[in-house]
């Protein structure tokens, strides 16, 4: 069994830091329309709810690093082991 110590996950974790987050939302309302990223998820059966397509683009993929990558770091780290692959079936953007 791989024990950890308090300091080794922190450690672990730190390295981490910022994985969910690739571009700023900043960046991402300049490099996405909001308009074709709707059609373009909803052609992947994605529903999307939102009240204004010009701030849809803040949630788009393109904004989030890729989740495999992330899974194979926390894998490595020792902090986690894939279990399941989920597929996305809605944006709700408020």
């Amino acid at each position: 069994m791989n024990r950890l110590t308090d300091s080794k996950i922190s450690d672990r974790l730190r390295s981490l830091e910022g994985w969910e987050v690739r571009d700023s939302s900043h960046a991402a309302m300049r490099t996405c329309d909001g308009v074709e990223l709707r059609h373009s998820l909803q052609r992947q059966g994605i529903v999307v709810e939102t009240r204004s397509v010009a701030s849809l683009p803040e949630e788009s993929p393109g904004a989030y690093k890729d989740i495999d990558e992330v899974a194979r770091a926390c894998e490595g780290a020792g902090l986690s082991r894939p279990v399941a692959r989920l597929r996305p079936v809605g944006v709700l953007k408020g």
